[in-house]
């Protein structure tokens, strides 16, 4: 789970905390993060998907060879796949250019380095609950980097290094966290080819997704390993020009695409279980959907084509609908219900403005089932205010912003507030910040002004 996240000089952001601690030893499982348009809710979702990219970046450089002959191999698409498989190979080329990544994410006109702090605390591999902050600085490139791990009172610096500008590279590694001298000399002449444009982080994750999990649990640090199992479970749903999807593993045992797609025969169960689910939901969620499976189309190649199709009563008559023929809000409820079961099964998400499209009573009564069964984290931006008749004051955030657009997390319990107070009505009033402050709109003036064309 993420407990706390620092920036600086990130994007809209000068310098903010959002912290997650419930208590010193516990972390909230739910959170809901409110805020006017163009506060940074979004730019605070951008910061867990630049820790995501930064993650598998070189682990996809390096798959990049295989990558360009499978699409050599496979370069002729009919119009039906081929913006999936599109899609597909842009999840696989994520971070390539990291850099380019890095540049996006700074400050405009600013020349100091940005920095990122993210606080961890997940259960090891021991069944002890253990803590780790990750931090990172860049400018165009990465400047720093430095990872520390505590298991209760005990911590130790994992590694920490740092890059001048004559490309100097100083590092530190703890002594246990390598055991392999071949893996060492293999790890620092990639860091000495690659870091900068690549983390330590990164280079570090790519040895263990290509090697074994015997090889990495022999020869290098648990506490390390540990980690990096934790960062794995990382989603995040951020919106674009459509909804992107930026999911680090797909261990909740559902599709990824539950609308519709291709998969192979290896994640025939997914489909089924999905199937499951879907049905289970939709039917609850919908007074007029009756029941929903996938149909399917088995090829040659091994692979299965599916769609969703949903019996829905229509004029008296119940009849089958594909899903390409639903709304757009049925649609985008289909992309964010993966990650939001993804939280029932212990990994950690981050869903940005989770009520586009959909009905805010849609909206809240799914979150409010959700939320008491979270076994990893779910984390929002929502603009939707019936949600918070229903969660807790300590679940839920403003990000307010003061004249001099100096932006600050407030969790609403900071303000002595109970769940029996009318936070909805509060916040509407702007008695709790992260409301627009607007002036009357003249639309006299626009009308003027439209006249003279």
């Amino acid at each position: 789970m993420i407990i706390y996240v620092k920036l600086k000089n990130f994007k809209s952001f000068g310098e903010i905390e959002f912290d997650f601690r419930k208590t010193m030893k516990k972390t909230k499982k739910f959170v809901a993060i409110y805020g006017e348009n163009g506060s940074g809710k979004t730019n605070f979702i951008e910061s867990i998907r630049l820790l995501v990219i930064n993650i598998v970046a070189y682990r996809n450089y390096c798959n990049l060879p295989q990558l360009k002959k499978n699409i050599s191999e496979n370069f002729e698409l009919n119009i039906e796949n081929s913006f999936e498989y599109i899609k597909n190979l842009m999840q696989q080329v994520q971070g390539c250019d990291f850099n380019a990544e890095l540049s996006n994410s700074r400050m405009k006109e600013c020349s100091e380095p940005t920095e990122l702090e993210y606080g961890f605390r997940y259960t090891g591999s021991d069944g002890l609950e253990h803590d780790a902050v990750y931090k990172i600085s860049f400018t165009d490139r990465i400047i720093s980097e430095n990872l520390r791990c505590w298991t209760g009172k005990q911590n130790g610096n994992m590694f920490s290094i740092n890059g001048d500008k004559s490309g100097n590279i100083g590092c530190k590694f703890n002594s246990n966290m390598i055991k392999n001298r071949f893996l060492y000399s293999e790890i620092h002449e990639t860091i000495q080819q690659f870091w900068g444009k690549f983390s330590l982080l990164s280079i570090l994750f790519n040895v263990v997704s290509s090697k074994n999990k015997k090889y990495s649990e022999d020869n290098l640090s648990v506490h390390l390993t540990d980690f990096l199992h934790e960062i794995k479970s990382i989603n995040v749903v951020i919106k674009g020009i459509s909804t992107q999807m930026y999911y680090q593993s797909g261990s909740s045992g559902m599709l990824l695409k539950l609308d519709s797609g291709s998969i192979s025969e290896n994640e025939f169960e997914n489909l089924i279980r999905s199937e499951k689910i879907l049905c289970q939901i939709l039917t609850q969620t919908y007074s007029d959907i009756k029941f929903a499976e996938y149909e399917i189309i088995r090829s040659d190649d091994g692979y299965i084509k599916y769609k969703l199709i949903l019996d829905k009563m229509i004029a008296g008559k119940v009849r089958r609908i594909a899903i390409d023929e639903e709304s757009f809000g049925t649609i985008r409820l289909l992309e964010v219900l993966a990650p939001l079961v993804s939280s029932l099964n212990g990994m950690t998400v981050f869903i940005d403005e989770i009520d586009t499209g959909i009905h805010d009573l849609l909206c809240r009564n799914i979150i409010d089932s959700v939320r008491k069964n979270i076994t990893g984290q779910l984390i929002i931006t929502t603009h939707n205010t019936a949600l918070l008749k229903y969660i807790d004051p300590y679940e839920a955030y403003i990000i307010d912003v003061d004249y001099e657009g100096n932006k600050e997390a407030i969790c609403i319990s900071d303000f002595g507030l109970q769940k029996t107070h009318n936070l909805c009505d509060m916040y509407m009033s702007g008695k709790l910040g992260g409301v627009p402050v607007m002036d009357y709109v003249d639309t006299d003036a626009v009308v003027e002004i439209m006249s003279t064309i």
